[in-house]
């Protein structure tokens, strides 16, 4: 193929038709079922299922290398391909490719942010906002070659595989944190073949070492001040809320340029470098973060419990991952109240104990703990490039911007 081949210009609706057809998940038994939940966003690999058995109402049926299409919402750029067949949900088009598109191709050109923007455009619904297929078949587009459109999908399903690849080892990583914290706050930093040997002792919060000691939060904390927001300097500062902490990662991802006169009258907790912060809205959803160095002398929300560990008792950081426990963090959620804003008071944050161990064993706890976030975070990194690379791609290949027509079509 001559890398000069013309695009053929066409809309939708002449290189796919919708499948439409009906199916009873009564006599589907054992299909696999595909509802809205189940189809992630600008993903256009399936990952999860239910099961025909679990629904009851009529629902569409497709096939392998049909197209699927969340009309609902679209701006929550949801497409996939099939490669089994199934029933899904009538909120989900079925689109069939016709002989002059790759089933692949189309699944991608789904996603990229020209369709997305025409499918905004054409929904109807304030509350569930849906577009439609005699809408979408409208959308104008360039269509190359079908060995250019093999080679281009050949291309963006390596990178978006090998960013499925970075989120596994991103999900296995947690998994290891999660099971390491609980060895370490029940045997401390012992290697795992040894534990048998380990003196442990039976606390009110578990089971520790022998001569770990069990405190309250607020014994090994300085005591913290709100300040009066109608006497914040009128200068610029930054400001943290609830929304400002990664639940995932356990740190601050943003903050709010404000000045004193436009502070909300919440904003009342100034915070340090080494401060841990617990929101305590909500604590359920374990938003706690470390303040960095560059949030020292800045100010937080009131819907948090500013712990500053006294440095005479607690490494650095281990604070931190103490109050980031699990186990810690549902003990304080066992005294939240109310419905529609659950919440628990400082106090009550500060009464939970934990323990402290003596502190070499804090600062190997620490280590061990921080090389795994270290872990964590070069995969994060490495997703975010690979992330960025496949958007860059997906513009520059399916556009025409980048030709790729030179490549070894019998290799793809």
């Amino acid at each position: 193929m001559s890398e000069t081949m013309a695009w053929q210009h066409t809309c939708l609706g002449r290189i796919c038709t919708i499948r439409g057809e009906l199916i009873d998940p009564s006599i589907a038994k054992g299909f696999r079922y595909i509802g809205l939940e189940h189809i992630d966003t600008g993903n256009s690999f399936l990952r999860r299922y239910g099961q025909s058995e679990d629904v009851k109402s009529t629902k569409n049926k497709f096939y392998t290398g049909d197209v699927l299409y969340r009309k609902l919402r679209p701006y929550l750029d949801k497409a996939v391909l099939a490669d089994w067949n199934g029933i899904c949900s009538t909120d989900i088009l079925v689109l069939k490719s016709v002989k002059e598109i790759s089933p692949e191709y189309l699944a991608n050109l789904l996603h990229t942010k020209s369709f997305v923007g025409y499918a905004i455009k054409t929904t109807s619904g304030v509350n569930h906002p849906r577009t439609s297929w005699q809408s979408l078949k409208e959308f104008p587009l360039e269509l190359p070659p079908l060995p250019e459109q093999r080679v281009i999908a050949h291309v963006l399903t390596i990178v978006r595989q090998a960013i499925e690849a970075t989120e596994r080892v991103i999900e296995a990583t947690h998994q290891v944190k999660k099971s390491m914290m609980k060895h370490l706050f029940t045997y401390g930093p012992v290697p795992i073949d040894q534990v048998d040997r380990a003196q442990l002792k039976e606390t009110k919060i578990g089971l520790a070492p022998e001569h770990w000691k069990v405190v309250r939060v607020e014994d090994v904390v300085e005591k913290t001040r709100q300040v009066d927001p109608t006497k914040i300097p009128d200068r610029p500062f930054k400001y943290i809320d609830v929304s400002s902490v990664d639940n995932q990662r356990l740190r601050i991802i943003g903050s709010q340029e404000l000045k004193g006169k436009d502070a909300p009258n919440r904003a009342r907790k100034p915070i340090k470098s080494g401060d841990v912060i617990f929101a305590t809205v909500r604590p359920y959803l374990k938003r706690v973060a470390s303040v960095p160095p560059d949030l020292d002398g800045q100010i937080c929300s009131t819907a948090f419990c500013v712990l500053r560990p006294t440095t005479n008792l607690v490494a650095p950081f281990y604070l931190f991952f103490a109050v980031s426990d699990d186990r810690f963090v549902l003990s304080v959620a066992e005294n939240q109240r109310g419905s529609s804003y659950p919440a628990v008071s400082d106090g009550e944050v500060l009464n939970k104990f934990i323990f402290i161990p003596p502190l070499f064993e804090q600062v190997e706890i620490v280590r061990i703990l921080q090389s795994l976030d270290g872990k964590l975070e070069t995969e994060e990194s490495r997703k975010k490039a690979l992330e960025d690379l496949f958007k860059t791609l997906i513009y520059h290949l399916m556009t025409g911007k980048v030709r790729v027509g030179h490549l070894d079509q019998q290799k793809v």
